[in-house]
C-alpha cells in the first residue's frame, strides 16, 4: 500500500518520470505545428496557453511523485526571472501543496512513531493538513496543555524513494556530468542533504539552535519544539501565525514596508552566515511567514547548513577587498572559495573568480549605494556565475548550498521589489566576527 501511494518502486517511478518527459515533448511538438498556421497575435495567445497547460501537467506529476523530483519543481518555481509568470503561478503551489496521505495511513505513521494515535495525545488534531510538500505534511493541533502546535508527519517510505530517485538521476544525467555541467560531488551533497531532511529529530536540533542564536534579531521568530511529541518521522512545534509572501503582497504593502522586510531578510541572512557560520538553507517563499508588524517567522529547518571556517574566511576576505592590489591574497581567496583544485594561474579559473568578485561588488558596492532588488540583474548574474563555475569544475558542496540559499533570498527580494542597504548591513556584521 505504501509503495503504491508513493510509487517508491524505482522502475515505476522511472516510467512515470519518462512519461512526463514524453508528454511535454509531444505537446511541444504539437504547439510548434499549430504555430505554423497562426498569425503573430494568435501565436502569442497559444504560447500563453501552452505554458499554462505544461506547467499544470508538470506540477500535478511532481506533486504526486513528491521527494527530490518535487524539490526540483520547487527550485524552478523560484526562477521568476527566467520562467513565464503563468508557469510560476502553477509551480509555486509545489512550495506548500501536495496530495495528502490517506487519513488511515497518516494515523498509522503517527502511531508507529509515538505509540498512540494523534487524537489520543492531542486535545485537538485536524486530520486535514494545512500544508503538504515533498517529504511530509503538516497538521494543526492543540497540546494537552492548550498550546497551538504544528505537527509534521513524514510520508511513509519517502527515504527509499529519495535513494531510488537519485540512482535514476545519476543514470539519466551521465551525459551532463561528462560535459562538466554537473558533478558527482554535487549530486552526493544534494542527496545527503535531502536524506538528512527525513530525520525530524535532526530538524528539531536545527530549530533549537537557530531559536537560541537568532535572539539578537528581535523581528525573527522561530518555533519551539515539543520534544515529547517529536520523533524521527514526526515533528511537533509551536504554531506560527502569519502570511506567506504572496498573501502578504496581496495586501498591497507600501514601498516602505517592502523595503523594511527586504532589509530584514538580507540582514537575517548575513547575520546567520557571518556570525553563526550557518544558514537556514532553504529560503523559498513557503518557508517564511510575515505578520502585520513586519516580523518574520522561519518555519522549516530540515535543510540547514553549517559551514567550515574556510567559508567564513572567504566572506571576511571579500568584504575587506585586500585582493584588489595583492595577487597573493587574490590566490588565497580563490582557493578558499573553490578549493584546492583551483589553479590561480589558470585563465578560465581566474575568469570565474573575477565574475564572483564583480557579483560581490554589484551586491555590496563600496560606495554603499542602496540596491534595488526589483532589478533582475542579481538573479541573472548569480545564475550565470553558478553555470560558469560548474563548467570549469569549480563548484564545491558548500558553494552549492550558499548559491542556492542566496538565489532563494534574491528571488524573494525580487518579488518584494525591495531596496536594501546591503553594504551597510554586511559591514556591520563583519565587525562582529
Amino acid at each position: 500500500m505504501v509503495k503504491e501511494d508513493l510509487a517508491t518502486d524505482s522502475f515505476r517511478r522511472a516510467i512515470r518520470m519518462g512519461n512526463l518527459g514524453f508528454r511535454i515533448a509531444g505537446s511541444y511538438l504539437g504547439y510548434q505545428l499549430q504555430n505554423l498556421f497562426l498569425d503573430p497575435e494568435a501565436q502569442a495567445k497559444q504560447r500563453k496557453t501552452y505554458h499554462q497547460e505544461t506547467a499544470r501537467r508538470i506540477r500535478k506529476d511532481l506533486q504526486s511523485l513528491r521527494g527530490p523530483i518535487m524539490k526540483l519543481g520547487q527550485a524552478l518555481s523560484m526562477q521568476t526571472h527566467v520562467i513565464p509568470d503563468n508557469m510560476i503561478q502553477e509551480l509555486t503551489e509545489l512550495q506548500m501543496y501536495a496530495p495528502p496521505m490517506h487519513p488511515t495511513l497518516l494515523r498509522t505513521q503517527f502511531k508507529r512513531s509515538l505509540g498512540k494515535y494523534p487524537e489520543e495525545i492531542f486535545r485537538r488534531f485536524d486530520a486535514e493538513p494545512f500544508a503538504a510538500a515533498s517529504l511530509g505534511q503538516v497538521h494543526y493541533a492543540v497540546t494537552p496543555t492548550g498550546e497551538e502546535a504544528a505537527v509534521k508527519i513524514q510520508y511513509p517510505a519517502i527515504r527509499q524513494a529519495i535513494q531510488n530517485d537519485f540512482a535514476l538521476l545519476r543514470a539519466v544525467t551521465l551525459p551532463v556530468r561528462l560535459s562538466k555541467y554537473l558533478n558527482d560531488e554535487l549530486l552526493r551533497e544534494a542527496e545527503e542533504g535531502i536524506l538528512l531532511e527525513t530525520d525530524y529529530q535532526n530538524e528539531a536540533r536545527n530549530i533549537e539552535y537557530f531559536r537560541e542564536n537568532l535572539k539578537e534579531l528581535p523581528y525573527v521568530s522561530v518555533p519551539r519544539v515539543f520534544t515529547q511529541y517529536t520523533r524521527e518521522k514526526v515533528l511537533t512545534m509551536s504554531f506560527m501565525p502569519g502570511r506567506f509572501l504572496d498573501q502578504w503582497l496581496q495586501r498591497r504593502p507600501s514601498q516602505e514596508w517592502r523595503d523594511r522586510i527586504g532589509n530584514r531578510l538580507f540582514e537575517m541572512f548575513t547575520y546567520q552566515f557571518t556570525c553563526l557560520n550557518a544558514i537556514h538553507a532553504d529560503p523559498h517563499p513557503g518557508n517564511y511567514l510575515y505578520d502585520e508588524a513586519g516580523s518574520v517567522s522561519l518555519i522549516d529547518f530540515g535543510c540547514a547548513k553549517y559551514f567550515s571556517d574556510r567559508m567564513l574566511d572567504c566572506s571576511r576576505m571579500l568584504t575587506e577587498r585586500g585582493w584588489k592590489q595583492d595577487e597573493e591574497k587574490y590566490a588565497q581567496l580563490m582557493i578558499s572559495i573553490f578549493g584546492d583544485r583551483t589553479d590561480p594561474t589558470n585563465e578560465n579559473h581566474r575568469r570565474v573568480m573575477d565574475s564572483l568578485i564583480e557579483f560581490f561588488d554589484l551586491v555590496c558596492p563600496r560606495n554603499g549605494e542602496i540596491i534595488d532588488f526589483g532589478n533582475k540583474t542579481f538573479l541573472d548574474r548569480l545564475t550565470g556565475l553558478w553555470n560558469h563555475a560548474l563548467k570549469n569544475e569549480l563548484a564545491r558542496g558548500e558553494m552549492f548550498f550558499l548559491c542556492r540559499a542566496e538565489l532563494g533570498l534574491y528571488n524573494v527580494l525580487y518579488k518584494l521589489g525591495a531596496r536594501v542597504k546591503t553594504t551597510q548591513i554586511s559591514e556591520r556584521f563583519q565587525d562582529k566576527t
